[in-house]
């Protein structure tokens, strides 16, 4: 009996993934670096500090990672307060989850300097009773812990709860510790879209009354 939801926020509930990648562009950019597709699948499962020295690394800047995660924060704090929105339907899944008693969390790569002001705009902030992000729990997507912390703070085991992500490598840590998989088909990803569904139960590309009833209607229920 399915009796949680976990919730990625950027490409999964937030329509929000190309404002990353014109922010790691322009952060690139700006040091004379071209942005390159391999960068942005290497850090698209890292937690931020790890992307961070990550970036450090990869291409030798003399810079600390904490200036560097509070360019990302300036570069991203007003987008996220005043334009991001959520995708199609994403506010009445939500609303008619937690409407039947569903206990809902978030298990995220970002940081909630970032994406609080963003849920309370769009009026989701206090739909979810547990919200983690991979600083948290100090590792990336790349592991389950964060889905497990996050299951275990609302009291749901994996077997009954669903996670729904946009990208293959965190569907499929989900997917190893037992959770019920749902893959979120974002533009950003379209490449992606076969490891996507090879690593889901059920897909969505939004979460329209059309999308859920489709591909949910007979797990959820």
């Amino acid at each position: 009996m399915i009796k949680g939801a976990i919730f990625d926020l950027d490409g999964t509930l937030l329509d929000s993934m190309n404002l990353w990648t014109k922010i790691d562009r322009e952060f690139l950019e700006r040091r004379g670096i071209t942005y390159t597709l391999d960068y942005s699948k290497a850090i698209t499962h890292m937690e931020l500090l790890e992307t961070a020295n990550y970036t450090i690394k990869r291409y030798s800047l003399n810079e600390s990672a904490e200036a560097v995660i509070g360019e990302w924060h300036e570069a991203a704090n007003k987008e996220y307060a005043n334009n991001i929105k959520l995708k199609d339907g994403a506010y009445e899944f939500l609303m008619y989850l937690k409407k039947n008693n569903y206990k809902l969390a978030v298990a995220t790569s970002s940081s909630k300097e970032v994406f609080m002001p963003c849920l309370k705009r769009v009026g989701i902030d206090k739909l979810f009773d547990a919200i983690v992000t991979s600083s948290d729990v100090g590792i990336g997507k790349s592991s389950p812990k964060i889905y497990l912390h996050g299951a275990s703070l609302i009291n749901v085991e994996p077997k009954d709860c669903f996670v729904f992500e946009d990208l293959p490598i965190a569907l499929a840590s989900a997917k190893s510790a037992g959770f019920i998989t749902i893959g979120v088909l974002d533009p950003f990803s379209i490449d992606l879209f076969d490891e996507i569904k090879a690593q889901s139960m059920a897909t969505i590309s939004d979460f329209s009354e059309k999308e859920i009833k489709k591909s949910l209607s007979l797990i959820i229920n």
